[in-house]
């Protein structure tokens, strides 16, 4: 059974550090500019400053946003060479002046005998999905997958429609069980006929639910597919991609316009 880890770990001649507003440091510099935090960096050889975030240039801000924004583009790795522990350098630089905050880098690991590296699954077109990595879901994986728990995770994709029968998606398509597949009633008085799988509000058409894509609009119906993939198509299968919730069950909602392709119209 793998562990959580109790003891903090940090990356070893790297800290995170905000600084002030007004503060702008070019990147890959050496220091700041800050007199004070320069002179008390010294003894730990800092030798390069970049920033946690770069790409955060590229986002427009809103009102809602603008500060966190603010603060996040001050934030900096401050790395160095000397053999202090991270925690003590970060005490001591995050008491400068023109300084937030300062901490150490926590590297985050999952022990135990099941799982001292992420897992991987054998889809075969994983190592495309770099998104999974970056989200650090495999690791979380070695935590929880949509599988566990009574009664299952269902999660509702409210698209265009989707091709529930798609091999890497049928295993995990929800059904409902207080339904009667094509029978034509409301079996389980929810207002929606023969709704096994999800239903279809794009049809027209109250006594047909299948929730796939409408044959008029594909483009629609390719984008539920892929959303659907994404959120839970059969994980460590070998066949097409990994789902992000690994084996959650998938309920369809096919919430397309009946005559314009890639519009929601409900």
């Amino acid at each position: 059974m793998a562990t959580a880890q109790t003891t903090p770990v940090y990356q070893p001649r790297v800290v995170i550090v905000q600084f002030a507003a007004g503060t702008g440091i070019a990147g890959g510099a050496a220091q700041t500019g800050l007199q004070t935090f320069d002179r008390m960096a010294v003894p730990y050889s800092v030798h390069r400053i970049e920033r946690v975030f770069p790409f955060l240039d590229n986002v427009m801000p809103t009102p809602e946003t603008a500060r966190n924004l603010d603060a996040l583009r001050r934030t900096y790795y401050v790395r160095y060479r000397a053999n202090d522990g991270p925690k003590d350098v970060a005490n001591t630089l995050g008491a400068a002046r023109g300084v937030v905050y300062a901490e150490p880098v926590i590297i985050n690991r999952v022990h135990g005998t099941e799982a001292l590296y992420p897992t991987e699954p054998n889809d075969a077109l994983y190592s495309r999905q770099t998104y999974l990595s970056r989200l650090r879901l495999t690791e979380a994986w070695d935590e929880v997958k949509g599988e566990d728990g009574t009664p299952p995770v269902v999660i509702a994709i409210v698209d265009g429609g989707g091709e529930w029968r798609h091999e890497d998606l049928l295993a995990n398509v929800w059904a409902n069980p207080g339904e009667v597949a094509n029978n034509g009633l409301d079996d389980d008085a929810n207002g929606f006929i023969d709704d096994v799988h999800g239903v279809n509000l794009a049809n027209e058409d109250p006594t047909n639910n299948d929730p796939a894509g409408l044959a008029q609009t594909p483009g629609s119906a390719l984008h539920g597919t892929m959303v659907a993939g994404v959120a839970s198509a059969v994980t460590d299968n070998g066949t097409g991609v990994a789902g992000a919730a690994w084996n959650a069950e998938l309920m369809h909602v096919n919430a397309g316009c009946s005559q314009d392709d890639g519009a929601i119209c409900f």
